[in-house]
């Protein structure tokens, strides 16, 4: 696969990401206002435990992934840009990719 079409992937799965992030704690801001580099982004939101298990769940739904437990830890969410590259790679391993 091209590096091109997996950066173009990660975007996909980040704009994604906004969307469900924005319409989940209900931000009135655009997706181009969270920066999928911030360093733990979702504190700026007032994002809190009970909100990263409901996010958790929605991200597991809207991208028909399991997360693994072993998985869950501050990393995870460290930036959006991670939490999009462990989606990704989740999703080609589901498809055999990997």
């Amino acid at each position: 696969m091209s590096q091109n079409k997996v950066n173009n992937t990660i975007l996909e799965i980040e704009e994604r990401l906004k969307v469900i992030i924005i319409n989940h704690l209900k931000l009135d801001i655009a997706s181009e206002d969270i920066n999928p580099e911030e360093e733990y982004f979702l504190d700026s939101f007032g994002f809190n435990s009970v909100d990263a298990l409901e996010l958790l769940l929605v991200i597991e739904r809207e991208f028909d992934i399991e997360i693994a437990d072993e998985d869950l830890d501050a990393s995870l969410f460290m930036t959006l840009r991670s939490l999009s590259s462990y989606i990704e790679r989740t999703l080609k391993v589901s498809r055999g990719e990997v």
